[in-house]
């Protein structure tokens, strides 16, 4: 009896990662249809001196789920908010 409860154990959680990856899969082709605005990660700063990739990913998909546009200011804003938590410099203006 102990036998069958794993093997039922084992092919439920076969079952449910199986379930989560077809998930993830099928979300990924979702999400390569969506319109979000396009934000290059400068200006603020020069290419050589940003480090600005994840604060405009994330204006860029908080405008998109706010219904606006990003803008260079979101990702000053963004920067602020890190310099200002935790100290994190990120731009380096010239």
């Amino acid at each position: 009896m102990k036998k069958i409860e794993q093997l039922i154990d084992k092919r439920s959680i076969q079952s449910y990662l199986l379930i989560v990856f077809l998930f993830f899969f099928s979300s990924i082709s979702l999400a390569s249809n969506l319109n979000v605005s396009f934000l290059p990660q400068v200006p603020p700063g020069d290419w050589d001196h940003t480090n600005n990739c994840g604060q405009t990913s994330c204006a860029t998909i908080f405008a998109y789920l706010n219904g606006t546009t990003p803008t260079a200011q979101d990702i000053r804003d963004i920067d602020d908010w890190l310099y200002d938590n935790y100290f994190y410099f990120v731009t380096l203006e010239m």
